[in-house]
Order: structure tokens, then C-alpha cells, then sequence
């Protein structure tokens, strides 16, 4: 890993200040299909291994909590870019990397629909690493949801239920892709065994992506679902339906005991 890995201080550029949040670390889809995605990316950040997006030819959107100092790289269709820059949203899990030099891949054409329950798409995740490739599950839209236990209590997430997998290590910043094909969430958190996954709404920070990644902005054709208070209303998390292919390294990234365990998420300033 470190041979392909760059010693590098990211130049960390937040457009208003903020104060720092914790974010839990969602990781490798288990027991997930094989997926063949070329816009998705591998990030290494320091210590943290994350999923990411390519929606530009130099830019990929991430997991605000995945951006570390340290040595870093970013693998696309086996090619090893670097960042140039991180972007890093004041409040939510989101951020943005621009890359070293433009990539040829695909990019993911971003969602102008908002998430409601019931819809389906589909979650994908690098949790495997580059030696086991990408996989997939399904995910089954069920609210969108505020005050969750910290570190989500201050941000408005997209609650959606993981079928034929589940969220592990190494999926944090990887896609929600809509019906179509379109992104749609960002992979932010998993609660119990990661059959619960929590995704940053694409459409909500559809001005600040496009305004800082230059990128034309979708129109939005719909209004958000109603916003759950989750402290009223908990959230409901199944157990995984066996076989699932592998066992989890931590059976419970969030749950309702309060046994969290987090990445510090960076300070932006």
C-alpha cells in the first residue's frame, strides 16, 4: 500500500468556518455483488481507508470524516492519483477532492430527485480494498431523519435499510446511486450490524458541490420528504439475513446502547 501512497499536507479550504463534529466510521460492504462502477474511488487518508465519487474529471466527493493528514492516495479504475486540495463542508460529512491531474473515467451524473421512502437504489463501497474490488447491496430509502445520537444530532441524514450486504469498514464516502443510476447520497454512518446506513443527501448540498467543483448545477425537481425527528421516532435496525460472507470487525458502528466508536472528524477553519 505505502508504494503507492504520496507523503503529502492537503490544502484544506472550507468556505465558512465551523466548528469540529464527529462522524461514525462506515465501512466494507459484506456479503455484498461484485460492481464493476468505474466512477468509484478508493481514498487513503492517513490511517483511513474510504469510498469516494468521481463526478469530474478532477474532482470526487467523500466523506468529510475520510480527510486525514498524512500519506494519501486515490485509486481509480487501477490508476493512483493524489489530492490536490480537499473541500470540506462546514456542518455535514460531506467534502470534495480535486485531484492531482484529471481522470478519464466516467463521471456520476448527480441526482436532481430527492430520496423518499420506499425507493431502492443501490449502496457501493471499497471496504474490501483494491484486492477484493467493489461491492454492492441494496438500499430501501425508509426517512429522512435528524437528531440522531451524536455525532449525527446536529445534520439531516437519509435513513435507508441494506439488503443483500451490509455497511463495514472502508465504505464511509462511497455512493448512494438513485434507481437511474445517479448519485444520489453520500455514505456517512451504519448503525447495529451495519444493516441501517445513513447517506448525506445529494440534493440538499447540490449549491455548495457545484459552486466549489465548478460543476453545471442540476436542477432539482422535487421537494425533500418530511424531516423525522429520531429521538421521537428510533430508528428500527434488523439483523443481517444470513449468509452473509464474512463477519463484521465491529458488530455495532451506531446503536442505541451508545457503544460508538469514531474517527475525529477534521476541523475546519
Amino acid at each position: 500500500m505505502l508504494n503507492w501512497m504520496k507523503k503529502t499536507a492537503v490544502a484544506i479550504a472550507v468556505a465558512v468556518a465551523s466548528t469540529s463534529i464527529m462522524a461514525a466510521p462506515a465501512g466494507a460492504i459484506m456479503g455484498g455483488r461484485a460492481q464493476s462502477t468505474d466512477s468509484l474511488a478508493l481514498l487513503f487518508f492517513g490511517n483511513a481507508q474510504c469510498s469516494g465519487t468521481v463526478i469530474a474529471p478532477d474532482w470526487v466527493v467523500t466523506a468529510k470524516h475520510c480527510i486525514h493528514q498524512g500519506d494519501s492516495a486515490i485509486i481509480i479504475k487501477k490508476q493512483t492519483h493524489y489530492p490536490a486540495e480537499a473541500i470540506l463542508h462546514p456542518k455535514d460529512d460531506i467534502a470534495l477532492v480535486r485531484l492531482d491531474r484529471p481522470t478519464d473515467v466516467p463521471p456520476a451524473q448527480l441526482s436532481g430527485s430527492n430520496l423518499h421512502p420506499g425507493e431502492r437504489g443501490t449502496v457501493v463501497g471499497w471496504g474490501g480494498g483494491e484486492f477484493t474490488g467493489a461491492l454492492m447491496a441494496d438500499a430501501v430509502v425508509q426517512r429522512r431523519v435528524h437528531n440522531l445520537p451524536a455525532p449525527l444530532n446536529n445534520v439531516t441524514v437519509i435513513e435507508s435499510q441494506i439488503e443483500r450486504g451490509r455497511i463495514e469498514f472502508g465504505d464511509s464516502g462511497g455512493p448512494l446511486f438513485d434507481g437511474d443510476g445517479r448519485l444520489a447520497g453520500v455514505q456517512s454512518a451504519a448503525a447495529g450490524p451495519g444493516t441501517v446506513a445513513f447517506h448525506v443527501p445529494v440534493t440538499e448540498h447540490m449549491d455548495w458541490i457545484c459552486r466549489h467543483s465548478g460543476l453545471q448545477r442540476t436542477k432539482i425537481s422535487d421537494q425533500p420528504s418530511v424531516n423525522v425527528d429520531s429521538k421521537a421516532h428510533p430508528t428500527y435496525v434488523p439483523q443481517p439475513r444470513f449468509p452473509v460472507i464474512g463477519s463484521s470487525v465491529i458488530e455495532s458502528l451506531l446503536n442505541y446502547n451508545f457503544d460508538l466508536r469514531y474517527f475525529q472528524m477534521p476541523t475546519s477553519s
